[in-house]
């Protein structure tokens, strides 16, 4: 996701000289190079303006303990990992204008959706900053209700894996029906993004359901595969899986 967005910002006219990419891993040295960016092992750059966590929860203590001391007070701190509140990133770094933030694997594309929550250090500039640096990549939305963040991140940071793998499914049985499979996920995949694109076209006169509805022809061969996805409480299983996601973020909190 970081380079996502490094790539989302150069792509925007940021110049290569105003990014550093920070991390010990070889991978990430090969990364900088491909996008020409400097590159370092550790934090060194104390006159940053922004520091653009993008770090695992599980590694973010590890990441924050050099950036702790270095930190000038008016660098804001933006953090795209799943779970951790502003509280646990102030716990680790100390009083810092701290922005938690969740994209999605979108992105990569520019076609990513980001939904930001700030502290109580972050200015209108703060603000005005983060949405520059992240609507890079794709929209950006805001909340005040840090509460509310980890149902975004089921919904939209987890959701891609959720099409994926309804993409999947669809793709073998397609071929379990005798497609070939090149075919098969042809056919998936446009199938897939022509629906979105319709779904986002017309979003301001019709709804998921309309788009459905107008899809299912009563008797008709949709509704013979909907009545099987009702009857499997399809619905109720979607609702099981963003609580389910919701509730791991709570607990990467703890």
């Amino acid at each position: 996701m970081g380079s996502a967005i490094a790539r989302g910002l150069l792509a925007k006219g940021w110049a290569t000289e105003q990014l550093t990419a920070i991390d010990p891993t070889p991978q990430a040295k090969g990364r900088a190079e491909e996008l020409g960016i400097t590159y370092a092992m550790r934090y060194t750059h104390q006159q940053a303006d922004v520091v653009l966590l993008a770090v695992k929860p599980q590694l973010m203590a590890e990441a924050c303990t050099p950036l702790r001391q270095g930190l000038q007070l008016h660098t804001l701190v933006v953090s795209i990992a799943a779970g951790l509140t502003t509280k646990n990133l102030a716990d680790l770094l100390g009083q810092q204008p701290i922005v938690r933030a969740m994209p999605n694997t979108p992105a990569a594309i520019g076609e990513g959706v980001t939904v930001c929550v700030p502290n109580k250090l972050i200015t209108p500039d703060h603000q005005q900053l983060t949405t520059q640096l992240l609507s890079a990549v794709g929209e950006v939305h805001w909340l005040n209700d840090e509460s509310l963040m980890n149902t975004v991140t089921a919904v939209s940071g987890s959701g891609p894996a959720y099409f994926f793998l309804l993409m999947e499914a669809l793709e073998e049985a397609a071929v379990a029906e005798g497609l070939h499979p090149d075919l098969a996920r042809q056919l998936v995949l446009k199938t897939a993004a022509g629906a979105g694109a319709l779904a986002w076209q017309q979003r301001e006169v019709r709804s998921p359901a309309d788009q459905r509805i107008a899809v299912t022809s009563p008797g008709g061969t949709t509704e013979a595969g909907l009545d099987v996805f009702n009857a499997k409480e399809f619905k109720n299983t979607i609702k099981q899986v963003v609580a389910a996601a919701k509730k791991r973020g709570q607990d990467l909190a703890k």
